[in-house]
């Protein structure tokens, strides 16, 4: 059974996030029709309330994430992300390349969503700039003043940003928990073990093993039993000899 890696698990997850969330929506845009119709009532004169038409402008505008390049660049990243966690699940990334990926990729997709949180308020007040700039002429032969487009558009975040941050910081965990490992190593069939079980050493004049080492043969020891001096036995005293008989 292969080994799994629980940060590449949590890798996968911050990358799905990712990606999910560039999909969604980013942003809502809301226009305020009754301070619009105020507005022109005040200048004109004209009251614009019951209006056909004017109902349909109440509903939010959702602009999803792959919209503009931001989510574009959330989505790729977070796609990247999801495949190389797929492959260290799987053992075929080292959990350390899996990791340099996790970084760059949700460094990618938090980049995208951070830059449309930070710059949306001056992304709305360039377009309506714009549109005053290109529809005064208009409006001034009618009488009203392009600031009528002040103070009635809005715009908030959408589910989709937070959704594709979150996921990014997710995959950042995963990263940072598959840092200096290696790939998952399948186990070995039929032991239950996870390493094969090694050998035991054989010695002699096995296949493949050299042969042991022969001691050094010691001399024979000596059994002989050493010799005794030879012992001189002392010379009996000569016996005393009797007197010849008279």
């Amino acid at each position: 059974m292969e080994k799994k890696q629980p940060g590449a698990i949590i890798m996968a997850v911050g990358g799905a996030l990712m990606a999910v969330g560039s999909i969604m929506t980013w942003l809502t845009l809301k226009i305020d029709v009754t301070a619009f119709t105020d507005a022109i009532k005040q200048q004109t004169g004209i009251d614009l309330g019951g209006a056909a038409g004017l109902s349909t402008l109440q509903k939010p505008t959702s602009v999803a994430g792959t919209k503009g390049w931001e989510g574009k660049l959330a989505l790729v990243a977070g796609i990247v992300v999801l495949v190389v966690a797929i492959a260290a699940i799987a053992g075929a990334v080292s959990g350390s390349k899996a990791s340099r990926a996790a970084f760059i990729g949700a460094a990618l997709g938090i980049f995208g969503a951070a830059y449309v949180l930070l710059t949306k308020s001056h992304e709305l007040s360039n377009g309506i700039s714009d549109a005053k700039t290109s529809l005064a002429p208009s409006l001034a032969t009618i009488g009203i003043s392009p600031s009528v487009f002040d103070h009635i558009f809005s715009i908030s975040n959408g589910i989709g940003l937070y959704v594709a941050i979150a996921g990014g910081v997710v995959a950042i965990a995963g990263g940072i928990m598959l840092m200096g490992k290696g790939a998952a190593a399948p186990a070995t069939m039929g032991t239950g073990m996870s390493e094969p079980m090694a050998a035991p050493p054989v010695s002699g004049s096995g296949f493949g093993s050299p042969a042991a080492p022969t001691p050094p043969m010691s001399p024979p020891a000596d059994t002989t039993p050493p010799i005794s001096p030879p012992v001189e036995t002392p010379a009996a005293p000569p016996m005393p000899q009797e007197p010849p008989p008279a």
